[in-house]
Formats: structure tokens, sequence, C-alpha cells
């Protein structure tokens, strides 16, 4: 065999194996996959629903519409989503799944390696009212503008990662923890971090920096991967200056038992992620 016949015989092998899943993939029916989808979300205790699955040519996925919820209601609206195989690292024999999703007029993207459990997200003009979880919890009226990163590792139970999160021209009414009523605000900005390794989570800071008052929240969240039903232990602070106070005098006035000192309110939160409650 000549150099000319080495090469085209290793160049037809490539091909093979590039487009070997393609044609796998073309060959499954798209509810097959859709139901797949649907066992690993409910696996979570979650129930999906989507508009209609299609597949092209080479290694994509598509998602019309989908929505994710639990016993209460609706969580996530996914207005549109793809997911594709990355053709390159695969032919290294890495696998690289890298998704899209819009939400609203905002965007989420995704990239994971399911070898190595490495699993990236950056989200970007995500609106917190297009979010249905926060109604759906009873979290009260919420909007701002959500940009986030993120980078975890998922394998085994003690995974490890990060996220950061910024919120612009937040608006926040009607926001309960448990019975008692939070004062309501505007806040310019509001930025966490949330840190997990050995399979605990830390929030180490949640700050909001609103007009005429200043909120910080910080402590444990258990689990790696922070769930509805993951339990909270945590503290939050408020830091209202005197205008801002007069204004809402009934709210604080019931906040009273809190205060530590003037013009600072110290609560301690527990119970889970999906129903927090004051200890």
């Amino acid at each position: 065999m000549n150099r000319r016949s080495l090469l085209l015989a290793f160049l037809a092998g490539i091909a093979i194996l590039a487009l070997f899943p393609s044609l796998v993939m073309l060959f499954i029916p798209g509810e097959k996959i859709e139901s797949a989808i649907s066992r690993v979300v409910e696996r979570e205790g979650y129930v999906f629903r989507s508009g209609g699955l299609r597949k092209s040519f080479p290694l994509k996925l598509r998602l019309s519409a989908g929505t994710i919820s639990d016993v209460r209601g609706p969580l996530l609206n996914i207005e549109a989503a793809s997911a594709r195989l990355e053709l390159l690292p695969l032919l290294a024999g890495k696998i690289v799944l890298k998704c899209r999703a819009r939400i609203g007029k905002g965007e989420c993207k995704a990239e994971y390696q399911p070898r190595t459990g490495e699993f990236d997200l950056h989200f970007t003009g995500v609106r917190l009212e297009d979010v249905p979880l926060f109604r759906t919890a009873g979290y009260g009226d919420l909007r701002g503008v959500l940009d986030g990163d993120g980078s975890f590792s998922c394998r085994g139970s003690a995974g490890r990662g990060e996220i950061r999160i910024t919120v612009r021209a937040a608006d926040f009414r009607g926001v309960r923890i448990g019975d008692a009523l939070l004062p309501d605000a505007t806040y310019e900005t509001i930025r966490g971090v949330y840190r997990s390794t050995g399979g605990k989570g830390t929030l180490e800071s949640l700050a909001f920096q609103g007009d005429g008052i200043y909120l910080r929240m910080q402590g444990r969240i258990s689990g790696s991967h922070p769930g509805a039903a993951s339990s909270l232990d945590l503290s939050l602070d408020l830091m209202p200056k005197p205008g801002f106070m007069e204004k809402q005098r009934p709210v604080f006035q019931a906040l009273a038992p809190y205060r530590t000192s003037p013009g600072v309110y110290r609560i301690a939160v527990g119970g889970t992620l999906g129903k927090p409650v004051i200890r």
C-alpha cells in the first residue's frame, strides 16, 4: 500500500469515527431521548415537559420549549434550547457536551464532560421575573437582571466548585422568610458567592446594596449540589438607614426581636432552600 492509500485510509477512519456517533443518534427516536432526559430530571424530584425535540446532523439536539416543575408548580420555563457534542474533542476520545438555553430575554450556556464530571455554567441577562421558581416557592415579587458564572466537578458524592452571581437593578416586594415580612427595597447590585467542597456547601456571601438599606447573608447550605430539599443554616443581617426605617416602620417594629444593636438586625434562617424559616 502506497503513501497515498495509507493517507486515504487514515482519513476514512477519522471520518468514520466522527460520523459514527451522529449516525447512532439519528437512529434513536427523539421520543426515546426526551424520555431519558425526563427520567434523569425525575430522579432529582422534578418533572420535565417539552414542546418537542428535534435532531439535526451531525451531533445536535434542539428543544422548542420546555418546563421544569415540582409538586408546587413551574420552576423554570425554557423558551428554546439546544445541545451538541463537540466534534474535535470527540476525535481525541474526549466527550464534551455543550448546551444553550433561552430563558425569557436571557441566555444560559453550559459545558459538561461526562468522563471527568466537569460542569461549567454561564448565564447572562436572565430577568428574575421570567423565572417562576420565585413565585412558586412564595419568595415574593422579585425583579432584576441576573448574570453569573459557575464551575463544578460532579463526580461522586464529594463534589466541589463555585458559582458567582450578580443581580442588577433589583426590586424586591413582599419577600417573606417564614412568617416574617422583610422590607420592600430596590437594590443597585446584589453579589453572591457560593462554594462547595467535600459534599458541603457554603454561601460565603450574598450582599444586597440597596437604596437606604444594606443586607448580607452567609452560612451553610447542605450538599454540594443545592436543591429545594437542601437544609439551611444561614444568618441574614439587615442594616437600614434611619430614613428608610421610618418609611417602613411597621415592618421594622415586627422585626424588633431580631435587633442586635441600633440599626442592625440579625435573623437566623433555617428550614430548606424550598421553604426557608426563621430559627
